[in-house]
């Protein structure tokens, strides 16, 4: 009877020797007994080896990564939580440098995934990289930590920026570093017939998310108040330990990919040969050659071609069809920024906006309060709750009835939403300015509630109070609950449609690219507000949210044009999966996780390579030599078919949540 360590894990018709719990050594030998949980590696006189596993069985390596995921995202968003009034009450900046430092925060952090993507993908791998990279976060998170004790920095009015450039630059890489290569570590756990187990981990994976983030967000707020900053960023330190620790603990547990050529990268080759040869083309217009030659592609006078398909005269056609379909789908993701500019500021405006609120629940001040931080647990709470009943209770009856929403209608709402959201902000924060105005307080440096700035007049109506020499209006905190649910229900309407359009309008091998573009599109929305905020004076809060609202209407527009002229790809290239994404790097080169097609359509496209006249190989050369080595052995793999892993896109309002 053979090992554990001697059954064979097949994954997309490859066999490899790196896989710790599966595999080791792979030959023709006799039948081996049968075990629980596994079906045998066979032989007969044909050379036929007949592989299974067990397809509902998750891997030992997975509650290292849940925990892991669990701690990495309390503390991410505890500091994220509370850094806001860090900066405005500890720091003691102005409302908009506070504004301008966190947004450029989330800028680097959302900017950071497509670097981590590569260095896992093309050089050390993803174990290696989640490891360096949290280590880097563990220091950011420490070194903010230590500089909030009082004194460490420097005294009340006079402390040194050095824990909030040092610090936040160092969680910033950090988190952007794993964020993009711990789904798809996770990913590369399962076999290709566990492809029913993916939802299922990706289901807790994204409650492992809302968790932590919901824990933290009602948790760090209450250590700021009651202890001090330190501590409010110390927990969060101390769980980032735990997090790599407990990631450190599976290390024996893991199937570890090797390093390879990453899409993303190889992608970005072909875009820079297109735009190259372009520039050739439109230089020869005017210059000639030493031999007093035009230069000339092929390709310009195919009708129907565009810049890319250029690129076709090194690249394999295919493979350029489906960039061309990726580009085609960012195109579409064009307003999103305008979105995401405004959605992350329920943790920069909205929370100064809270902090200028009565946070009690009755007006008497003697009613169980929050935390002006706390509000954002909105977010989280609603997201878990709202996307299971907009599932069965709107859009399932809606199919029944006849009407199915399309992706692109669905986010169209939701920007509409967005503007809805920002005008209740705004006219929420036109009652705060009136009610000061009418009682006649106001802050002695002029600027805005959370500035820290000390009371010069009182007013005994009633209508404020008073708490740490900050002026609050006696309104509600409450009144923040109409804007923060309907910009959650419009996140909801635009991330998990979004990314459904987009992998259906691309390969399943670009996800990627898809995931770069999506995130990339995060950070611009980040470094929008960075634009507006420093270098557009509005003398009134009210108007920059009338001016981010109406910005999103113009943009909403341009969306709707967008998409109505949108042509969806055509099924031959979204059905297209290269070589090296199809069968490997399926569940493991791609920034997200990412399903590659069968062995069918691998042979597919092995024929229209060698039938392709193109020369430039992009294959990876190690997948390659795993495959030419297990076929030395003479034998044929055979698989149920119908247990590989194919697309199911209920899994995508899972992934639109990891990010």
């Amino acid at each position: 009877m053979k090992s554990d360590d001697e059954y064979a894990r097949l994954d997309g018709g490859n066999l490899y020797e790196d896989d710790n719990e599966y595999c080791s050594v792979v030959t023709a030998t006799p039948q081996l007994s049968k075990k629980e949980g596994y079906s045998p590696v066979t032989s007969s006189g044909s050379g036929v080896i007949n592989i299974a596993s067990d397809p509902n069985k998750f891997p030992k390596s997975f509650p290292f990564i849940l925990g892991n995921e669990f701690c990495e995202r309390f503390s991410y968003y505890g500091i994220k939580t509370i850094l806001i009034l860090y900066l405005t009450n500890y720091m003691e900046y102005s409302d908009d440098k506070s504004t301008i430092i966190l947004h450029s925060f989330n800028f680097i952090a959302y900017l950071f995934p497509v670097f981590g993507a590569y260095v896992a993908d093309t050089k050390i791998g993803k174990f290696k990289t989640i490891l360096i990279f949290s280590f880097v976060y563990i220091l950011g998170s420490i070194v903010l930590s230590v500089t909030s004790i009082d004194g460490v920095v420097g005294e009340k009015g006079h402390r040194s920026p050095f824990g909030i450039i040092v610090g936040l630059g160092f969680i910033a890489m950090g988190t952007g570093g794993i964020k993009s290569n711990v789904p798809t570590f996770a990913g590369d756990q399962l076999k290709s017939n566990q492809g029913n187990l993916l939802e299922k981990f990706f289901q807790l994976f994204y409650w492992c998310i809302s968790l932590g983030g919901l824990t933290s967000t009602l948790l760090t707020p209450i250590l700021r108040k009651y202890v001090g900053f330190w501590l409010a960023f110390g927990i969060p330190s101390f769980l980032l330990i735990c997090s790599t620790t407990i990631f450190l603990s599976g290390s024996k547990f893991y199937v570890k990919r090797p390093a390879s050529e990453s899409i993303l990268w190889t992608a970005m080759k072909i875009v820079g040969f297109a735009i190259r040869e372009k520039f050739k083309i439109l230089k020869s217009k005017y210059k000639r050659n030493s031999r007093g030659m035009l230069y000339t592609n092929p390709y310009t006078s195919v009708s129907g071609t565009n810049w890319m398909d250029l690129s076709k005269i090194e690249y394999d056609s295919q493979l350029v069809d489906s960039i061309k379909a990726s580009l085609n789908v960012f195109l579409v993701f064009t307003p999103l920024p305008f979105f995401w500019c405004m959605f992350d500021q329920t943790s920069s405006r909205w929370t100064i906006q809270a902090a200028q609120l009565n946070t009690c629940l009755f007006n008497n001040g003697k009613s169980v309060c929050i935390e002006p931080e706390q509000i954002q647990a909105i977010n989280p709470l609603v997201v878990m709750i709202l996307i299971p009943i907009v599932e069965y209770t709107i859009y399932k009856p809606l199919k029944h009835l006849g009407y199915n929403l399309k992706p692109l209608v669905k986010m169209s709402i939701g920007m509409v939403l967005a503007v809805i959201s920002f005008l209740i902000a705004m006219f929420l924060q036109i009652s705060i300015d009136n009610s000061i105005e009418n009682d006649g307080i106001i802050n002695s440096s002029g600027s805005s509630i959370g500035s820290n700035s000390s009371i010069i007049s009182s007013s005994s109506s009633g209508n404020f109070i008073s708490d740490n020499n900050d002026v609050k209006s006696n309104l509600s905190v409450w009144l923040l609950v109409p804007q923060f649910l309907i910009i959650t229900i419009a996140e909801i309407l635009i991330s998990i449609p979004g990314l459904e359009f987009a992998y259906a309008n691309a390969p399943s091998s670009m996800k990627s690219i898809i995931m770069s573009g999506w995130l990339l599109t995060i950070s611009l929305g980040n470094i929008f507000v960075v634009f507006v905020v420093d270098g557009i004076s509005f003398n009134k809060q009210w108007t920059e949210f009338l001016f981010f609202a109406s910005v999103m209407f113009f943009f909403t527009f341009i969306f709707i044009i967008i998409s109505y002229r949108f042509k969806p790809t055509d099924i031959s290239v979204t059905q297209y999966s290269d070589d090296q994404t199809s069968s490997k790097e399926s569940l493991s080169n791609s920034m997200f996780f990412s399903s590659g097609g069968g062995s069918s359509s691998n042979n597919n496209n092995n024929n229209n390579g060698n039938n392709n006249h193109h020369h430039h190989n992009y294959n990876n050369s190690d997948t390659n030599s795993d495959y030419n080595n297990n076929n030395n052995l003479g034998v044929m793999i055979l698989t149920d078919q119908d247990n590989l892993y194919d697309e199911d896109y209920r899994s995508i309002e899972l992934e639109s949540n990891l990010i």
